[in-house]
């Protein structure tokens, strides 16, 4: 079989392909009725406003998302009290400049699958939906299937696995290389994932369990498409919240070609008896800063 490498800036630790079944619920999704009182919708209006700041330019994908190129200054992350005063890292310490994807001349290893291109100075971020914060408090169940034992949560036969595992340690990060596919047949009540799980906290008590994923997966109760998309997410109290893609503040971005929420197109896709397509990632902590 041939073989082809795309790569991106970021990722994880336990590599998870799993394909979830379970009942919709509704108002999740495009063209539901989603019942909400004047208040939360008023809430959720004024959210949206925050995290989708004014853009430069907005850019659209082949799936038919919107991308906004926010100047970097500008991105909801800055506006997270703890941040009031972070100086800007656009780069690790240890990674040279020729990697950092700024840069207006860089030409991407992924085919994006966009109408044009981000200029210089601006991140991209793609446009959060309303339906998306609806589903904010119901997406935690999608990425929980272990505790902190590495015992597989569910037993009722609706969730498949194949599983990698390291042994428990102190790291300060890593890398991997996954497969990527498309996965048109996923059901509106079912998600697939290829990912990776970083945790924290183990062996602390109830509830502070934290944790980082990310890979890609297929989510059409979300998205309402049976798109390929790479994604992140995190938890800091065992899964009772958590936070996916650029969906809430404290996450820089510093990409102005990729980021959360773009889908795998083309030849970034593995096909069945040929070419086998991987996505590089890795997670790392900078131990300067």
């Amino acid at each position: 079989m041939g073989e082809r490498r795309v790569r991106a800036q970021d990722l994880l630790l336990l590599l998870l392909l799993s394909d979830r079944g379970g009942r919709a619920t509704s108002g999740t999704s495009k063209g539901r009725n989603i019942p909400l009182t004047e208040e939360a919708d008023l809430e959720l209006e004024k959210e949206l406003q925050s995290l989708n700041k004014p853009p430069v330019k907005t850019l659209k994908s082949f799936t038919g998302d919107l991308f906004d190129c926010i100047e970097i200054y500008k991105q909801p992350a800055f506006d997270h009290p703890a941040l009031k005063n972070h100086k800007l890292q656009i780069r690790p310490s240890f990674q040279t400049k020729n990697n950092v994807t700024m840069n207006e001349n860089f030409k991407s290893l992924l085919d994006q699958g966009f109408n044009d291109t981000c200029p210089p100075g601006t991140v991209i971020i793609r446009r959060t939906r309303k339906e998306e914060l609806i589903m904010a408090k119901e997406l935690p169940k999608y990425f929980r299937n272990y505790d902190s034992r590495y015992r597989v949560l569910d037993s009722s036969g609706q969730n498949y696995y194949a599983i990698v595992r390291s042994q428990k340690g102190r790291f300060h990060g890593f890398q991997s290389k996954i497969t990527t596919w498309a996965l048109p047949n996923v059901a509106p009540d079912q998600a697939s994932a290829n990912q990776v799980w970083m945790y924290g906290d183990i062996d602390g008590p109830h509830g502070s369990l934290n944790v980082i994923q990310t890979g890609w997966h297929v989510l059409p109760k979300l998205y309402n498409d049976t798109f390929t998309r790479f994604f992140t997410f995190f938890t800091i109290n065992d899964y009772q919240t958590g936070c996916m893609n650029l969906n809430c503040k404290g996450f820089i971005q510093v990409s102005a070609t990729h980021g959360p929420g773009f889908s795998f197109t083309g030849t970034d896709l593995s096909t069945y008896g040929g070419t086998q397509a991987y996505f590089d990632f890795q997670i790392l902590k900078d131990r300067e800063s």
